[in-house]
């Protein structure tokens, strides 16, 4: 039964029906951009994006799944546990993205943040992918981001 609860929320989360408002408020600021994954000769756009405020419990958890940098791909199995946890959905704004991967978060205050894209795909009726994700810093409008990878074992 839990596990169909999951599956619902997660259909209404990306169909737009549910977004999450993070507990740090409203802010001026808009936060857009696009994110892809190249992986065995195609680009994969993204399929939603989360921005999730870059406090501790947040950081440790991205942090302890790979490299420390400020982008990173991770597998989707190995990133589940971090997006199923209360604090993780109880600060997550969740956008989809358009076909092109294009993405925007309006009314984002000042501050340290986590973006998450998630791109799947299908191979030979298998699902294949992860999330891309990278920090970021807002104080002003960011227009111009990037989030992109190249991973051909993915």
């Amino acid at each position: 039964m839990k596990a169909s609860r999951i599956v619902l929320v997660g259909h209404l989360l990306l169909a737009g029906c549910i977004q999450l408002t993070p507990a740090t408020g409203v802010g001026p600021n808009l936060v857009a951009g696009r994110a892809a994954l190249t992986t065995r000769g195609y680009m994969r756009p993204c399929e939603d994006v989360v921005l999730v405020p870059a406090v501790e419990p947040i950081r440790q958890a991205i942090v302890s799944l790979g490299s420390p940098s400020d982008q990173m791909f991770v597998r989707e199995a190995s990133f589940r546990p971090l997006a199923e946890s209360q604090a993780y959905r109880d600060l997550a704004r969740i956008v989809e993205c358009r076909p092109d991967g294009s993405f925007e978060f309006r009314g984002v205050p000042e501050g340290s943040y986590e973006l998450v894209a998630r791109v799947t795909w299908l191979l030979h009726w298998s699902r294949r992918g992860g999330f891309l994700i990278k920090q970021i810093e807002v104080s002003g409008d960011r227009g111009d981001l990037q989030i992109m990878g190249v991973k051909d074992n993915a």
